[in-house]
């Protein structure tokens, strides 16, 4: 019968199955990481929404409670005003948003073929069915606003 010898009973791991261990991590993480960038592009361009979509509820908001008509102007620079109408308070500066990529505006239903930059959000919180487009660094997104309840939903969105 053969004898083998008994193998002495040994603590820790070796060099070799250290090296294996740590090569498989790095070779996850290189997996993991552009995913990861992707995810974070992903929720910076949902925030923009998100900011558009509150300066919408705000002036919507202001809006119902001064019963005033509210203009929601495109500027030159890229920056979008919130316009109280029919005689406005003096002293009180109207709100802006200032996105960081460009905003469109399309009308789903135009009455006249050129209109201007402005989207009305009428006294009562009804507003024009409008889309609003948006393209920035991080991706682009579009937004379909209801007339009646003049909330945004997203119908389209990409990040790069």
């Amino acid at each position: 019968m053969l004898d083998f010898p008994r193998m002495k009973r040994r603590n820790g791991f070796t060099l070799l199955e250290i090296l294996l261990a740590v090569t498989l991590i790095a070779v996850m993480l290189s997996l993991a990481v552009p995913s990861l960038g992707g995810l974070f592009r992903a929720q910076k361009l949902h925030k923009t929404f998100d900011s558009f979509d509150e300066f919408v509820r705000e002036a919507r908001m202001r809006g119902i409670t001064e019963r005033r008509d509210t203009l929601l102007v495109w500027e030159a620079d890229g920056s979008i005003e919130a316009v109280a109408q029919e005689g406005a308070e003096t002293g009180t500066a109207p709100e802006r948003f200032t996105p960081a990529g460009k905003l469109t505006l399309e009308r789903i239903q135009p009455l006249v073929k050129q209109p201007p930059g402005a989207w009305m959000i009428w006294r009562g919180g009804t507003c024009e069915p409008v889309i609003v487009h948006y393209k920035g660094a991080e991706g682009m997104w579009t937004a379909r606003y209801d007339a009646l309840t003049g909330r945004g939903s997203l119908i389209e969105e990409s990040s790069k």
